[in-house]
């Protein structure tokens, strides 16, 4: 089963006041946020992991830094019509402060059980999968390692140094509107192209240009049952499927969580194609 180690921020981490210094639009409605590191962050998060961010007392959302190190970080945070949490995002100035606390692993990644691993996400639910795949197959985290799943030390190999390892094996199947919301587009086919047999990439968009090369129309199970292995036997870790991205997408794909601690259980198309609860875990 995977291991669930989700813990809230009251619980688990003291809130730190951090400063918005620059923000810039990456599409029509994603903006990416650098801000000031606090001394409690540190440089490189723990693999699977996210930080909490509170705007304006109770309004708190978990995110998943696109880069950090020890004097800033980056979010990538999409405006949705009525979120509360990105319109106070899309209204920072630069010099505003918001309350960060984390870092809080969300499941447990262990290089030597978890060696076929599928990722469906959509907008900026790719986050998480960019932070594994960055560590993983950019530098050979799980080779590099002991395998406890922190990236520390893993980001400093220099790309240049990377070589095929016989590691985890990753398919990426990555879902937006238009071919210009495709977030992390150019680090997603670099990461790609580094070692082949081990990254899969799988784009798909809901209206594509001509001669669109992956995936057209919305996800179907159809076309999910065409890219996943057979789930797990009983007793077996691997394969897995991690998902993340927006209520709708969660919804279809495989249910929303009940609650941030609690996955609920697994419906939707992964339901119908015969995945459970132990090998699924819903970011």
């Amino acid at each position: 089963m995977i291991r669930r180690l989700f813990s809230s921020a009251k619980s688990s981490g003291e809130y730190a006041k951090v400063k918005l210094i620059s923000s810039s639009n990456v599409s029509k409605d994603t903006r990416l946020f650098t801000f000031t590191t606090p001394p409690s962050l540190p440089p490189s998060l723990p693999l699977t992991s996210c930080i909490r961010v509170r705007l304006q007392g109770d309004v708190e959302r978990a995110y998943t830094p696109t880069r950090e190190d020890s004097e800033t970080f980056d979010l990538l945070v999409k405006r949705y019509p009525r979120g509360k949490a990105t319109s106070h995002f899309f209204d920072l100035k630069n010099g505003d402060t918001v309350d960060v606390a984390g870092p809080f692993r969300k499941f447990e990644f262990d290089c030597k059980r978890h060696r076929e691993i599928v990722m469906v996400a959509a907008g900026t639910g790719i986050t998480p999968m960019a932070q594994l795949l960055r560590a993983d197959v950019g530098h050979n985290f799980c080779a590099s390692s002991s395998g406890s799943a922190s990236a520390k030390g893993a980001q400093s190999k220099g790309e240049e140094d990377v070589e095929a390892v016989d590691g985890a094996r990753y398919t990426l199947i990555y879902a937006n509107r238009t071919e210009d919301d495709i977030l992390l587009r150019d680090e997603l086919q670099h990461l790609a192209s580094l070692q082949p047999p081990r990254l899969s990439l799988h784009l798909s968009l809901d209206s594509a240009p001509p001669n669109w090369s992956g995936n057209e129309g919305t996800i179907t199970q159809e076309y999910l049952a065409s890219l996943l292995p057979k789930p797990p036997a009983a007793g077996e870790v691997s394969p897995i499927v991690l998902v993340c991205g927006p209520p709708g997408f969660m919804d279809a794909v495989c249910g929303n969580k009940v609650s941030p601690q609690e996955q609920g259980p697994i419906t939707g198309m992964l339901g119908n194609l015969g995945w459970t609860n132990d090998s699924v875990y819903k970011f």
